[in-house]
């Protein structure tokens, strides 16, 4: 049991993952490629392994897993058995039915087992789930709730959760509930032969336990030191001074260079780095907008005396006074005086919550009037059919805005999610539109719930009013030709090809600093003569030596990134060059250095005091030097605040060797050779391909 409590981040989440959407809202789709052959046999630990095994184990896992959510895994700390690694989507991508077996065999060697009492538990957990879903659908929909609407499922979420936590604290759990549920979610199997029954689903599911205990039970032998720890720290939150000269392409250089690139080298450059030049995804739409302030002026402009003050009686305890009447546990009658006094002494006067309760009148009057209205404009876009089975013609965005003038309709031009808050205007809602960039990034069109919700309107932030949406267009960047984007490919070639021409001209340079023969200082103002191509030369200056003070360090294969960024002067205008020389500016501008990230990767990746690296800087086109000058250890009076980040970092990283190495050591056992080593997908069948089982 205390396996089960421990376990819960690796497996329950995946496995309820997708019950939700499983049985609420359109079924997910399942990521499975079975694999086919009409007879594969392997040698697994001096074992025959057959093509009806194969099939068999591959059923189990795809019922399990697909109940399960396996292709919607969380993403674990470290890769696991059951989700061994995440495909170029971020989905975890399910395991191979041999290698399964293989865990299984080897689970099963070690000992472990899944009692029948953690069988129980996980049994009754997914029920509940299962239950608190159903319960809170059928709650939902009494109350008329549209389930396709983007709000609802939150709302859906919260009353599942509810639900599936007054089941645990009764305990309920109910035997033909469960047996019912694993038919219901057989038989929404796309494919038929892997519907399993109740026993048989009970018993794939221990056996995906089971490895799953082999997964923590083989991770659970690595450990950090506090030391480790306190070594990243020493390593990651340093900081460093470095000292970088600039090398500086002549324009004589930069014409020669674009001059020797041909139309074909820019094609061979585009294809090449395809992805890198694909704009990012775009949406475009169209948008009608309802505006709260229409509706707003109207109803303030016909409030009477009469309505505020019929508005005061309905709601008067709204204006309670913080006073409590000595007589208020009385149980008597009152006289029409002592009520009215009584009244007075409890209930603030109107004379003084007037403009409160005006104000509150008129928010109610609208937000009635402005949805009334955004039903009728829902009538009018998406009628339905009448009792004689007619339908009137749908209207438009533009149809509707000639009968009132006060809606406001625009289209969206395609943009990308950075340049959606200014493209959408007043009708950007961040839920909404993030949402839909989500989707689109993986689906390359929006889901069947977010074309469903189009038919709904959304409510404007600070509710500004309402806004429906039509025709939500997604632009595919792939679909980008190449001569849309040919000066950019061509500028990126340059660049690179100056990168290119800069580094090998400081090669011998570089050489001799580090050698002692020469320092950086002495490279100052320099002009170098370069090979552009054969017959072809020109030249590059060095600059000044520019400096900085310490700064935090970015690592080359991580996202880690600390400390200050490398700040320089902004560059001058005008104005500022003809300042006096002595002039000092106390509050000049500093900006982020346009090399910063290539600079200081180079220079944390410098071991030695004093020693010089070349950085180039492809995306800018320019080079340098860079010294690493002096370091400051961190202070070990913060160690506390990263400790648990830089531990986590550790342990995942030790899991990820130890747990390779244990992978290694399995297959060579299963299959006398690792495939990690020979580069396999799985084992060659070899002549046990051509033996008969049996």
């Amino acid at each position: 049991m205390l396996w089960i409590d421990a376990n819960q981040k690796v497996f329950w989440v995946v496995l309820l993952a997708a019950l939700s959407f499983t049985f609420a809202f359109p079924q997910v789709a399942q990521v499975w490629n079975p694999r086919t052959g009409d007879r594969v046999l392997y040698e697994v630990f001096g074992e025959r392994f057959t093509k009806s095994h194969f099939d068999a184990i591959e059923r189990e896992l795809q019922a399990v897993l697909t109940l399960a959510g396996g292709a919607y895994a969380s993403r674990t700390r470290t890769e696991s058995l059951v989700f061994p690694r995440a495909d170029d989507s971020g989905y975890r991508v399910d395991i191979a039915p041999l290698q399964f077996h293989v865990y299984l065999k080897e689970a099963q060697r070690l000992g472990l087992r899944i009692s029948d009492a953690e069988l129980g538990e996980w049994r009754r957990r997914i029920w509940r789930e299962y239950t608190a879903i159903i319960r809170a659908r059928e709650q939902l929909e009494a109350r008329g709730t549209d389930l396709t609407s983007q709000n609802a499922r939150w709302e859906f979420f919260q009353l599942q959760q509810e639900i599936a936590k007054e089941l645990e604290t009764s305990g309920a759990f109910d035997v033909q509930g469960w047996a019912q549920m694993v038919r219901e979610a057989m038989a929404r199997m796309p494919r038929g032969d892997v519907r399993l029954t109740p026993i048989a689903f009970e018993e794939a599911l221990r056996d995906v336990l089971l490895v799953s205990l082999l997964d923590e039970y083989v991770k659970a032998s690595v450990n950090v030191s506090l030391d480790d720890v306190y070594d990243l720290y020493s390593k990651r939150l340093q900081r460093r001074a470095l000292s970088w000269l600039p090398v500086e392409p002549t324009d004589d250089l930069r014409e020669k260079v674009a001059a020797s690139i041909t139309s074909e080298d820019v094609e061979h450059h585009f294809d090449a780095n395809r992805e890198g030049f694909f704009r990012s995804l775009s949406i475009a739409c169209d948008y009608l907008l309802i505006p709260r302030e229409h509706f707003e002026a109207q109803v303030e402009a016909s409030i009477t005396d009469q309505d505020i003050e019929d508005s005061y009686l309905a709601g008067r305890n709204r204006y309670l006074k913080p006073y409590i009447p000595p007589d208020e546990g009385e149980f008597r009658l009152r006289t029409a005086e002592e009520q009215q006094a009584r009244d007075a002494m409890i209930y603030r006067p109107l004379t003084e919550v007037r403009d409160q309760v005006r104000k509150a009148l008129i928010d109610e009057r609208t937000d009635r009037d402005l949805r009334d209205f955004a039903r009728e404009v829902k009538k009018r876009l998406y009628p339905t059919a009448e009792a004689d089975g007619t339908t009137a013609q749908a209207s438009t965005f533009e149809d509707l805005q000639k009968e009132h003038p006060f809606l406001r309709v625009a289209k969206v031009q395609a943009s990308t999610q950075e340049q959606a808050e200014e493209a959408f205007g007043e009708a950007y809602i961040r839920s909404v539109v993030d949402s839909w960039y989500r989707t689109a990034e993986q689906e390359m069109d929006l889901s069947e719930t977010q074309r469903s919700a189009l038919q709904n309107h959304q409510i404007l932030p600070d509710g500004k009013g309402y806004v429906y949406f039509r025709d939500v267009r997604v632009i595919d960047p792939h679909r980008s030709a190449f001569k849309e984007m040919e000066g950019r490919v061509r500028e990126s070639l340059e660049r690179e090809r100056l990168a290119e021409i800069l580094s090998s001209a400081l090669e011998a340079e570089l050489k001799a600093v580090n050698s002692g023969e020469k320092k950086l200082e002495d490279l100052v103002g320099q002009t170098l003569e370069v090979e552009v191509a054969e017959g072809v030369s020109s030249t590059v200056r060095t600059g000044e030596i520019e400096s900085s003070r310490f700064v935090g360090g970015i690592f080359p294969g991580t996202s880690a990134a600390y400390g200050p960024e490398i700040r320089v002067p902004a560059p001058e205008s005008d104005g500022e060059k003809e300042k006096a020389s002595g002039e000092e500016d106390p509050q000049e501008d500093l900006v982020t250095h346009p090399s910063d990230r290539v600079l200081r990767e180079t220079a944390f990746a410098i071991e030695t005091r004093g020693a010089v690296a070349f950085a180039g800087d492809k995306e800018e086109g320019l080079c340098y030097l860079v010294r690493f000058d002096d370091t400051v250890k961190p202070d070990p009076a913060e160690f506390d605040r990263y400790r648990s980040g830089l531990e986590r970092e550790l342990l995942a990283e030790k899991e990820r060797t130890y747990f390779r190495d244990w992978k290694r050591d399995v297959e060579v056992r299963a299959y006398g050779r690792s495939l990690e080593t020979t580069g396999e997908a799985e084992p060659d069948a070899g002549g046990a391909a051509e033996t008969t089982a049996g």
